[in-house]
């Protein structure tokens, strides 16, 4: 059969088996890659019931002896890949802590899959027997598959995944690296030989294993016998000759910091002095310095108190890293870090840093630099604004300048530092024409209509903080209020509310009491801009504290329901359900009777239940003795005629059953089979409202009934759940699991593809006098569909059949509805940028020669062509429009994404398709929009 004995015997040379054998070895490795969602599923030749995924692994653990070693580095490459499928890596944003430019190391986050390599924990043991006697090449191999064991053994959870076959533990068992303390013992030993090797790639390979075993395991004790020569191996080659191998050494260094003993003051001495050698080395690639720098924002703070004042010899060579270009963002990160641990003293030299810092930030043109100077003041303010006089006033001046539009971000930034700077021990010294000039940028930016979230967040907080120390709640409320005017759009007047809310929550009790009065006699005038910002800042104020004592509040902002400004009927809903959520006891069941007793207002009173159950998805216990009342109530609208009604229905449910998944969802399930389309078009649409890890268990057991529905009669139902499923594949990763791959396949593409095309059942002709239109119901739906369609192909393209794709989708490129046009062409260029995707264009070009013989070619010459036919038209209409804007926009995306297809290998052998793609690049009427997409194109690559 080709495989043979792994034996020691005599080989014969003329044996080519081995080449039958590492073949079947890749192929085995390529359907791990390919078809890693089958993986879990049952092996059918297997007598003991097993998995693809076990029968694989056992394959591979038997032939780790292969004589040849071709077919031994191909299996121990095979075997780290399924080791790797098992789990899902997942790194996360790039976040202000994260020191490290490149994701080096192990990733942050591992989840264990539905499956699980079922002998991943004697793995190890029966990988380091293979070390006697193997090559530099086969001890590489070895390393990289022990790594991603450990890697894969972070997220080993039996309860959650079913127990391995050789490994029996208790239901509650979590792996700890102690279980098997010898094997790692053993592996250490390897990784001291190994760091010293001669070998140009094994010391490469040590040190990344020392890296991920130290970051995974972090566990002193068991490093205890090895970490005075493990720390010796790694100094020396963190100063080697070699870049990579100090590159890779140092990595190793700040990762190892974890597993040296605070009370090993050698060990730390000789970590530090390695680092901070390799720090102050000139002559070496900028990729090691970035290194160095991130090992010292290890080392430092965690082995600080063993290091005994030794580390504040580390700011002079800091500061010069800040001069260089290249290592300026690392070198402010580091900063950074070592300020907020206060593990280094930054005292005799703060106000050059502060000097420094404020300069990049006038003068720097990279926005990450500028960010990241802004963040080390604040720590450098937390950890030394006490004796901040000689700083704190010029570092004010200068931020002050920064509180502006122009960058939002930044001004978010600065506007957390001006709170800080405001609420130390030294404010009193600020002279009082900066405190001016802080105030008067703060109202200014409350104006812009760019005010994002993460900017409002610091500027009501920085509010709060001058309200306290530089101003009063007094003097600030009357030049807010003043902002607001007629002209003031509805966002601003938001900002200003939240501003005024918080400083009356921070405000002392009388001034608090005298503007909620006042702002109640606000919201009874007609003043439509006052109202609307008096009941926002009571909602807000009421949020966050019992405004019980208040009479007749709950009249008085009911009232406010009858106004004709929309603006005024939402910000009074918004109001009623945060003054409710600030005291359930007082006002929920008030709010609830209102929905009986004016029937009138039921889509504001449900605004307010929704205002409510959102504050508390994080505090389920408050909110737990009130909810069968907040249930009952909100069933008794699921049929109701009313599209909005309905959604915020869907939304309040979906809410609920994050705070008891297991009832809500029930509920919901039940309601999929009632008679009513409205109740069944709610159920189905809170579930994409209901999403969060913790109901995902909970979801995962009735998804297929909700999956279902995409084939209910109603358009509405088949449209909700359409949205439901694409809110979980883009929140999940429901539907990467194999449980779902038959639902799929069978229900939900078949749907969508059906969906996609316009259908002359559900349109309508409308007469209105001497104007006929046509009236397309089946829009919403389908929008929907390509939407679904197109979260696939980012998600889990490997569920669709891209040839069927295409042919249903590109008609989309000739709907009636712009923004579905335009939505096709966005979709094909994503997938003409995705590497695994890029070949299967050729299907959409038109396929090969022999397919156009065999007639097996999609017509996408044509749809092409009159799509650029009818963007044309529009393009060269003389008079300028919004049509005429929207098809130049169209045409440079579709243009942008056919130039991009002629750049996939193996595109030449469509030619009709590219013959017709020079055609267009040749029309005049078009020149510009063709100039544009190609210089975007160029600009891409």
């Amino acid at each position: 059969d080709g495989w043979g004995d792994a034996g020691d015997g005599l080989v014969d040379e003329n044996d080519i088996s081995w080449k039958i054998r590492q073949q079947a070895t890749v192929c085995v490795s390529a359907f791990i890659e390919k078809k890693s969602a089958v993986l879990k599923d049952k092996y059918p030749k297997s007598e003991n019931d097993s998995r693809y995924c076990d029968a694989i692994a056992e394959f591979l653990e038997q032939r780790l002896g292969e004589r040849d070693e071709t077919v031994r580095l191909k299996v121990l490459t095979t075997l780290n890949s399924l080791v790797r499928q098992s789990v899902l890596y997942e790194w996360g944003s790039d976040v202000p802590d994260q020191v490290d430019e490149k994701k080096s190391g192990p990733p942050p986050l591992v989840r264990q899959k539905s499956w699980e390599v079922y002998n991943i924990t004697t793995l190890p043991s029966t990988l380091l027997k293979q070390f006697k006697g193997a090559s530099n090449q086969i001890k590489c191999a070895l390393l990289d598959c022990l790594k991603e064991i450990c890697v894969a053994l972070q997220a080993y959870k039996p309860e959650e995944s079913g127990e391995p076959k050789l490994v029996r533990r208790k239901s509650s068992y979590k792996y700890e690296f102690k279980d098997a303390e010898q094997e790692w013992k053993d592996s250490l030993e390897h990784v001291i030989d190994g760091i010293g090797s001669s070998d140009a790639e094994l010391p490469l390979k040590t040190l990344d294993y020392l890296q991920t075993l130290s970051s995974v395991a972090k566990d002193p004790e068991l490093f205890k016998n090895f970490i005075a020569k493990l720390v010796d191996a790694v100094g020396k080659a963190a100063l080697d000759k070699k870049d990579r191998i100090k590159l890779h050494a140092l990595r190793a260094a700040g990762a190892l910091t974890s597993c040296v003993d605070k009370n090993d003051t050698k060990s730390a001495g000789a970590l530090f002095s390695a680092t901070f050698a390799a720090l102050k080395l000139r002559d070496v690639d900028d990729e090691v310095k970035k290194a160095a720098l991130a090992a010292i924002a290890k080392v430092i703070p965690q082995l600080s108190e063993a290091l005994g004042g030794q580390q504040n010899d580390i700011l002079p060579t800091l500061m010069e890293r800040l001069k260089n270009t290249s290592t300026q963002l690392p070198a402010l990160r580091t900063l950074r870090i070592l300020a907020k641990s206060g593990s280094v003293d930054l005292m005799p030299s703060v106000i050059s840093v502060a000097d420094t810092l404020t300069t990049f930030m006038a003068t720097q043109t990279s926005k990450p630099v500028k960010y990241e100077s802004v963040r080390v003041l604040i720590e450098i303010v937390q950890k030394h604004g006490s004796n901040g006089s000689k700083f704190l006033p010029s570092l004010l001046k200068g931020a002050t300048s920064h509180i502006s539009e122009e960058d939002t971000h930044l001004c978010g930034l600065v506007l957390d530092l001006v709170g800080h700077i405001v609420e130390s021990p030294d404010s009193k010294t600020l002279p009082k024409a900066v405190s001016e000039s802080v105030i008067q940028k703060m109202l200014l930016f409350a104006q812009s209509p760019l005010v994002d979230s993460q900017s409002l967040t610091s500027l009501v907080q920085c509010f709060r903080s001058v309200s306290k120390s530089l101003s009063s709640f007094k003097s600030l409320l009357p030049r807010l209020e003043g902002l607001v005017n007629p002209k003031l759009p509805a966002h601003n007047v938001a900002v200003v509310a939240k501003c005024i809310a918080s400083m009356a929550v921070a405000a002392p009790g009388a001034a608090r009491t005298d503007y909620i009065k006042k702002a109640l006699n606000e919201v009874k005038k007609d003043k439509e801009h006052m109202q609307q910002l008096a009941l926002l800042s009571l909602g807000g104020i009421g949020k966050e504290l019992d405004l019980k004592s208040e009479s007749n509040l709950f009249d008085t902002i009911l009232k406010s329901f009858q106004s004709e400004s929309q603006s005024v009927k939402y910000s009074a809903s918004f109001a009623l359900g945060n003054i409710t959520a600030g005291n359930l006891g007082n006002y929920i069941g008030k709010l609830l009777k209102l929905l009986d007793t004016h029937a009138e207002y039921t889509y504001l009173l449900l605004r307010a239940v929704r205002e409510v159950v959102g504050c508390y998805y994080d505090r389920q216990a408050q909110i737990a003795p009130f909810s069968p009342e907040i249930f009952k109530a909100l069933v008794a609208h699921t049929d109701s005629k009313e599209d909005a009604v309905r959604g915020e229905v869907a939304e309040c449910l979906g809410g609920l059953a994050r705070i008891e998944p297991k009832k809500t969802l029930q509920f919901l399930e039940q309601s999929l089979e009632s008679k009513a389309a409205f109740t069944r078009s709610v159920a189905v649409g809170a579930l994409r409202y209901a999403i969060e890890p913790k109901t995902e268990k909970v979801i995962a057991s009735k998804l297929g009934k909700f999956l279902r529905m995409m084939r209910d009669d109603e358009l509405e139902v088949r449209r909700q759940a359409v949205l439901s499923f694409t809110a979980l594949l883009k929140g999940t990763q429901l539907m990467n699991s194999s449980e779902n791959s038959t639902i799929m396949r069978d229900v939900v593409v078949p749907v969508l593809y059906t969906e996609c095309r316009p259908n002359e059942k559900y349109i309508r002709i409308i007469d209105a006098g001497q104007i006929k239109f046509r009236e397309d119901d089946h829009l919403p739906l389908r929008s929907a569909a390509f939407e679904a369609l197109g979260t696939v192909v980012d998600v889990c393209p490997y569920r669709l059949n891209m040839k069927d794709f295409y042919e249903f989708t590109m008609q989309g490129v000739l709907d009636t509805d712009e923004n579905i046009v335009l939505g096709t062409w966005e979709m094909y260029f994503r997938i003409s940028q995705n590497p695994d995707l890029q070949a299967s264009m050729k299907e959409l070009a038109g396929g090969s020669s022999r397919d156009k013989i065999e007639g097996k070619t999609l017509p996408m010459d044509k749809i092409l062509m009159k799509f650029v036919m009818k963007k044309m038209s529009k393009v060269k209409e003389t008079n300028a429009s919004r049509e005429k804007d929207q098809a130049r926009e169209c045409l440079k995306k579709a243009l942008l994404t056919v130039f991009k297809m002629l750049k996939t290998p193996g595109m030449d052998q469509c030619k009709d398709f590219v013959h017709l793609v020079d055609r267009v690049k040749n029309t005049k009427s078009i020149g510009t929009e063709v100039r544009e997409a190609l210089k975007m194109l160029q600009q891409l690559e």
